[in-house]
């Protein structure tokens, strides 16, 4: 704005310096005419000598006057030009600072729009990870509370209540040692039973290390979107909010996975995982 006043500005004094050149040189011409009809015989003639003198005075009077002053103009010209140059270059300046700023902002935008797109996309991996980790994990506690063990038992009562259960008027004295031998003898149960707790626990344990991962590169998004203070405060908030879920559900089924693993029945790969933050001693697990 204030460079657009500036240039009208000059406009208007160009233009009236102009106008008091051109007054100058009417006046010069008036001025001379005058003092030639006043000390000359100013009469119209027809004599050829006459008018070679009045053009000779006229000339030699008004031409150094005359090209003074359009030197004079061209001169201001040449200076307003000048001055004119020195704006276009500025506003082309401010042009390109406006331009360079757009050309930011947009970057900002851009960039921003990108975080915010990967922060739904990862929000939507983190929900449908997490769905899918509850759908495992209520799987995993109806096969052990439901009554799918011979003569009505459930994993259960078996893994909690050790010492003589009663079950649809059958009693069993070690519910770990009859788990056992119904694993040994073939029950079509008991190995359905092992084998869709043993895949579910795998399943579950994918998804539980999927979803830390996702959190953790949101909290590491998050701490790198932020100031020093905020990065210490993301920080601390990672490590309880990364691992809370995971946790929980290691907590929740690391029991069941070590009682199974120390009779030969889940993997080790199950027990080092459920087991890893669980005060559990047992011999076969001492021995690793």
């Amino acid at each position: 704005m204030s460079t657009s006043a500036n240039s009208t500005s000059e406009m208007k004094n160009s233009t009236w310096h102009l106008w008091v050149i051109t007054v100058i040189a009417v006046l010069s011409i008036s001025l001379v005419l005058l003092l030639y009809s006043q000390y000359f015989d100013g009469d119209i003639t027809s004599d050829n000598e006459k008018w070679g003198t009045f053009g000779d005075f006229i000339g030699g009077t008004l031409n150094p006057i005359l090209s003074f002053l359009a030197l004079i103009a061209l001169l201001y010209t040449i200076h307003i030009q000048s001055k004119e140059l020195k704006l276009s270059r500025r506003e082309l300046k401010l042009s390109r600072d406006e331009l360079q700023l757009t050309r930011t902002e947009m970057e900002r935008t851009a960039d921003a729009t990108q975080q915010q797109a990967k922060h739904f996309e990862r929000e939507e991996r983190r929900t449908d990870t997490y769905r899918l980790i509850e759908k495992l994990a209520g799987r995993i506690n109806n096969n052990i509370n439901r009554d799918g063990l011979p003569y009505g038992f459930s994993l259960h009562s078996i893994l909690y209540q050790t010492n003589n259960i009663t079950r649809n008027g059958v009693t069993i004295e070690n519910g770990i040692n009859e788990l056992c031998k119904w694993r040994d003898n073939k029950d079509e149960l008991t190995l359905s039973l092992i084998d869709w707790l043993s895949n579910d626990l795998k399943y579950l344990m994918h998804y539980l290390q999927l979803y830390k991962l996702i959190n953790q590169r949101g909290a590491e998004t998050a701490r790198d979107s932020v100031g020093i203070i905020g990065k210490v405060i993301g920080k601390a908030a990672a490590k309880i909010h990364v691992g809370l879920v995971p946790d929980f559900y290691i907590q929740e089924f690391g029991h069941v996975t070590h009682v199974l693993y120390e009779n030969d029945m889940l993997p080790k790969e199950l027990h080092d995982y459920y087991c890893k933050k669980c005060k559990i001693s047992g011999n076969k697990q001492d021995e690793h």
